[in-house]
């Protein structure tokens, strides 16, 4: 197991606590600081399991600007993970309620964490997406920070975090308040469904076979939990005016047919694959040399990642046990 030495003895709040990320934050912060959490707690055991490694957790809605102000200001370091996913692309006419919905929560609330923090001690560390990048053309086409998508129009969820990053990127400048950007690039977990591994996994022992492409195939970042983790937490030591930009995720890059052969390896059994032309999905690549200059090395590849899988899906685990941070 690796040792978190990245923060110890801090008052922490995780905005978005029930989440992938959030959730992984919180198993190994709680370890030596004091955790509190926000969010709407819609998922009764979600809360119940985060109730017994938390210090205090918050039941809110954080779309709401009375609900930032309602926190307290004490906190050494603010990790804002809350997200809303919208809808996926459309016309936005058609879609005006979660348009504004999303807006609040991905572009104004993280306005609004920087306002309620200015004049504070704490640290501000901003969850993103790495979708904010164009997509990539081929495998060798690795994302650079600044390489961003700025015309937008296509997607509700996209649009509204890229409006965050924004307000982010020049209220901390306006405000002098320290910042960070974190720019997650497909992060999966063994609990929470196991990811797209996860899928593959159920329908292998199912006997149902899975779509994959050698000719068009969806090529992206295999970014395990725990990496993610730990990187977010180093990150705690790079807020700056302005906010630095880090492109968070593993440094093995891989595919479907990739995935689907690792998984049927770990249980023993021939793969069954469909193979198709085109996956249909836009290839997203971080450029993480960075992140493992700064902040953290990834040490969870494929094969790794897969074992995990497996385990919590036959053993049942949906909870972030011990286990994953091995």
């Amino acid at each position: 197991m690796c040792e978190q030495e990245f923060l110890v003895g801090k008052k922490v709040l995780i905005t978005g606590i029930t989440g992938l990320i959030g959730r992984g934050l919180a198993y190994i912060l709680s370890k030596n600081n004091e955790v509190h959490g926000a969010a709407r707690f819609s998922n009764p055991k979600i809360e119940k399991e985060l109730s017994s490694i938390c210090h205090k957790l918050y039941k809110l809605d954080l779309s709401k600007k009375e609900s930032v102000e309602s926190l307290p200001k004490d906190y050494d370091v603010v990790f804002n993970l809350s997200v809303h996913w919208g809808e996926h692309r459309g016309p936005l006419e058609k879609n005006w309620n979660t348009f504004i919905r999303a807006m609040e929560l991905n572009s104004f609330l993280p306005a609004r964490l920087i306002l309620h923090f200015k004049d504070t001690k704490a640290k501000l560390v901003f969850g993103s997406t790495g979708s904010l990048y164009t997509p990539s053309k081929n495998r060798e086409d690795l994302h650079v920070e600044g390489k961003t998508c700025w015309e937008g129009g296509e997607c509700i969820y996209e649009d509204t975090k890229m409006g965050g990053d924004i307000l982010i990127y020049w209220i901390s400048q306006d405000f002098k308040v320290p910042a960070v950007i974190l720019r997650y690039y497909w992060p999966e977990a063994p609990y929470m469904g196991g990811g797209y591994i996860g899928d593959i996994v159920r329908s292998f022992l199912k006997g149902q076979p899975i779509k994959a492409s050698k000719v068009n195939p969806w090529w992206h970042n295999l970014g395990y939990i725990s990496d993610i983790v730990y990187a977010t937490i180093a990150a705690t030591n790079f807020v700056a005016i302005p906010p630095p930009i880090y492109n968070i995720s593993g440094e093995e890059i891989t595919n479907t047919y990739e995935k689907a052969l690792a998984v049927a390896e770990e249980l023993g059994i021939e793969p069954k694959i469909e193979e198709v032309e085109d996956e249909g999905h836009s290839m997203y690549l971080a450029d993480v040399s960075k992140m493992k200059r700064d902040l953290w090395k990834p040490q969870i590849g494929l094969k790794e990642y897969v074992r995990r899988v497996v385990k919590a899906i036959k053993e049942e685990i949906y909870t972030p046990q011990d286990w994953m941070f091995e």
